[in-house]
């Protein structure tokens, strides 16, 4: 935090720990044109957009969030406690499945349409 005394000077601060100072300074290595960075970012997303573009995998992770509330809500109290808390239950599916929604617009992933089964 960078403090100003009434005069108009920096205070509190030691010369040369500014933030454009250390930035302008870093002796790092840059990799070329950017391409190290970014790629480490999407190799990182690869698992996750393999997720929301497959259908079968993003209902397996909104159904496995909602079971395993419901396995602690049983764990605690039983089938009783389960039935209780089914508003609880619904918030957590609700939250995974728009996360899932979410995820599907912010990187532009679209599952392929649903094709209805053969008789």
């Amino acid at each position: 935090m960078n403090m100003v005394s009434p005069a108009g000077r920096d205070a509190g601060r030691l010369k040369g720990t500014s933030v454009r100072w250390v930035v302008a300074s870093d002796p790092s290595p840059r990799p070329a044109r950017g391409g190290g960075f970014r790629h480490g970012i999407e190799l990182a997303w690869s698992p996750v957009d393999t997720v929301l573009a497959a259908r079968d995998l993003s209902n397996v992770v909104v159904m496995g969030a909602t079971l395993a509330v419901a396995i602690l809500c049983a764990s605690d109290g039983g089938l009783a406690a389960v039935i209780m808390n089914i508003p609880a239950l619904a918030v957590v599916w609700g939250a995974a499945y728009g996360l899932i929604r979410l995820g599907r617009w912010w990187r532009g992933v679209r599952p392929p349409e649903h094709q209805p089964p053969r008789r």
